[in-house]
């Protein structure tokens, strides 16, 4: 989105739009938001630059079309596909593939249509994040699960599968090392357990594996992601959120069982499942440029925004993940849906409830998601009203 694309509304103009909707700022709609950080899937969006993007998809497919099998295959090192239209409808088909209720499924904190995807095929979801999960310390990854932990359970319950999220959601957008993701192999190989990987934003993730392991320095991240992606029997990913696409999820797998099973699923057993133009997801996927460049750009966003605001006192959750900014109300005496109000009413800035683990343990029931999206280029006018602006909240917005 341009500058001159760019949407400002007035305070007063806002504060009647939250009056019409209860004060739920999920309730508004997108052209009545200024910058909307509620989430990053370009499907859940609607914006100018995204409609630009889509098409310049349309004008490359309609001049040199893509056979979508033998894109997948060159950026997924897998035998067996299908498209989905979201990333959960993936989760969906390899949750009943696999499933075996009563059953545990091993992880490290998951977006929450996982775990509900597990929960509804009778398998119980087990948490084991790293020690370092969600501490303030300089760690850089978070996302790793207990690999001590995961021997334990593996010795001594029944494990259908081990599933990781690359770039966890749950932590504050934090990365899965290399190193951990091998040891999880090993384990689960040792035990018969297929690892399963939600490579959604592997792309990022695999970018912090060549930053901060030393064995990946100065590495391609393409061939960073082919070994990453060699750790696991297969993966699901919604394609919305890195690859510049308003549609599309996938489900990777090597195993022909899983395959069929999730085919019979799906109603069929063909390549696409739903209402997804293959054409354009095969533009979208073989683009590595942009998703590279887009994606480190987005990154240094989220630092620059995280920043910004720091310097005008908001209570910004350090460190800051790759993908998303996370602001810890604990101790402000306000309610997440009070303060997301306020936000809005104050400079037109929607974020949403962090969604943190199933288990008490692990739930942050205070925290705000502030969500990045892949193209992002308001954030200079999100700067200049932030510092206008004073994070004092008044006290008709506390509870």
């Amino acid at each position: 989105m341009s500058c001159t694309e760019h949407r400002q509304s007035s305070r007063e103009q806002r504060v009647i739009n939250l009056a019409q909707h209860d004060h739920d700022t999920s309730r508004l709609d997108s052209a009545q938001v200024d910058f909307d950080f509620s989430t990053d899937s370009w499907g859940q969006l609607s914006l100018p630059y995204m409609k630009a993007r889509m098409d310049i998809l349309r004008q490359r497919a309609s001049q040199h079309p893509l056979d979508i099998t033998q894109v997948l295959a060159r950026h997924f090192p897998f035998h067996h596909f299908i498209v989905t239209p979201r990333g959960r409808d993936a989760e969906d088909l390899l949750f009943t593939a696999l499933a075996k209720p009563h059953t545990k499924v091993v992880q490290n904190i998951l977006f929450h249509t996982a775990r509900s995807h597990q929960l509804s095929k009778g398998m119980l979801p087990v948490e084991i994040p790293h020690a370092q999960a969600f501490t303030d310390s300089t760690f850089p990854f978070k996302g790793n699960v207990d690999v001590d932990k995961l021997a334990q359970i593996l010795a001594t319950q029944k494990v259908s599968v081990v599933f990781i999220e690359a770039l966890s959601n749950g932590v504050g957008g934090h990365p899965v090392s290399m190193e951990n993701l091998r040891a999880v192999r090993a384990l689960a190989q040792r035990h018969g357990v297929p690892v399963y990987l939600d490579a959604t934003r592997a792309v990022e993730n695999c970018m912090l594996i060549r930053e901060h392991e030393t064995e990946f320095a100065g590495r391609d991240v393409r061939t960073i992601m082919q070994e990453f992606f060699s750790c696991c029997d297969g993966v699901t990913a919604s394609l919305v959120k890195d690859y510049g696409v308003t549609c599309g999820g996938l489900l990777a797998t090597n195993s022909a069982e899983v395959y069929a099973k999730a085919c019979e699923h799906a109603g069929h057993s063909t390549l696409m499942c739903g209402d997804v133009d293959q054409t354009l997801l095969a533009q979208a996927i073989d683009d590595r440029d942009y998703v590279a460049n887009q994606v480190q750009v987005r990154m240094q966003q989220t630092k620059m925004l995280s920043e910004s605001l720091l310097q005008a006192g908001f209570p910004v959750r350090l460190p800051v993940g790759a993908h998303a900014v996370i602001l810890d109300l604990s101790g402000l005496g306000i309610t997440v849906p009070g303060y997301l109000a306020w936000l809005y009413e104050l400079i037109g800035l929607r974020g949403a409830r962090h969604w943190g683990g199933a288990t008490l343990e692990y739930q942050r029931p205070l925290w705000i998601r502030l969500a990045m999206p892949l193209g992002f280029s308001a954030l200079k006018e999100l700067q200049a009203a932030l510092v206008a602006i004073s994070p004092n909240i008044p006290a008709s917005h506390k509870a």
